[in-house]
């Protein structure tokens, strides 16, 4: 990875360029058991190089203008292999086929302003992010063998409001308010067939909120720190087992609430500097929701959602010394 950065015009524009080389080897081997019949391996090499840019220009007192363009690609994962081992040919013979999933490659583009002054920090700021060689899980309606597969472009593009405002008190430390809200849409940007299914431009893409906001306040008084937030997720639509698409079929839309406080011990033992002792809770109010899921179908024929559901309200406890 290779990054630079220029200042031009008396350091009212930051112009920063960046190189990034990816190369990944993945290799599947496996032996006769439980879910293979066969023993065979499966692997596969890809490369890529990853340009970005991004431009920041300062026209004025407190707002900056932001603009950053990407290039970049995403390597099947090591699920991709394991159904291309032990499937049967036409002559019902058990075989390894070899892997044909492609990288998905992704063009990002983002544009946005920022304000500061007085406390307060607010951006805004849209984004679009094209991608080739979209990953689906999908079934073989034949073979009933689920396997990884390239399904044509897609996109994803939204909007996000940012804001912040910190309080300052002699008597009772520093407050900070925070929120954001977002916009968010993902759905199919061509045509494409597989497996007897034909997917149109517009269909929409599974498992993405259209709105996700977070509000939260933040305190912070000598060596203590402390924050609570609520954060919402819209709701979304749940991927069909079989296919790999999204369903007509959805999960609602939930609110949780975190709670952090931490404390900073000046210990002054030598090379033993300090220890930070905190406390977080997750889902306080021990709210119930569906986090994701797929659609499915039972044997008759009949539809029904299997579903994650939350984390209950959880306690975490942490001690990290520095030296």
């Amino acid at each position: 990875f290779v990054q630079d950065q220029i200042s031009l015009f008396g350091g009212k524009v930051h112009v920063t360029p960046g190189l990034k080389y990816l190369y990944a080897k993945t290799y599947d081997e496996d032996q006769i058991g439980f879910f293979y019949p066969i023993t065979g391996a499966v692997f596969d090499s890809e490369h890529f190089v990853a340009p970005t840019l991004g431009i920041n220009w300062r026209p004025i007192r407190h707002v900056s203008l932001y603009a950053a363009w990407g290039e970049n690609m995403k390597f099947p994962n090591i699920g991709a292999y394991y159904g291309n081992i032990g499937q049967t040919n036409a002559l019902g013979q058990y075989v390894v086929v070899p892997l044909n999933v492609k990288p998905e490659y992704v063009r990002d583009f983002e544009v946005g302003a920022r304000y500061e002054a007085h406390g307060f920090e607010g951006s805004l700021n849209g984004y679009r992010e094209n991608f080739t060689n979209t990953f689906i899980s999908v079934t073989n309606p034949v073979t009933l063998v689920s396997t990884t597969t390239n399904g044509g472009r897609s996109t994803y593009m939204g909007i996000e409001l940012d804001a912040q405002q910190t309080l300052h008190t002699a008597d009772y430390g520093d407050f900070s308010i925070f929120g954001n809200v977002s916009l968010n849409k993902a759905y199919f940007s061509s045509s494409f067939n597989y497996f007897g299914t034909q997917v149109n431009p517009g269909m929409p893409l599974a498992n993405v909120p259209r709105h996700l906001a977070n509000l939260g306040v933040g305190w912070k008084r000598g060596s203590w720190r402390a924050n609570i937030n609520l954060h919402y997720a819209s709701s979304q639509y749940l991927n069909q087992l079989t296919s790999g698409l999204a369903s007509a079929v959805t999960i609602p839309g939930y609110a949780v609430t975190n709670l952090g406080i931490r404390d900073t011990l000046d210990l002054g033992m030598g090379m033993l500097k300090n220890v930070k002792i905190a406390l977080h809770i997750d889902n306080v109010f021990n709210r119930h929701y569906d986090v994701t899921g797929f659609e499915y179908t039972t044997f008759t024929g009949m539809p029904y959602s299997s579903v994650l559901m939350e984390e209950p309200r959880a306690y975490f406890a942490s001690a990290t010394f520095d030296f």
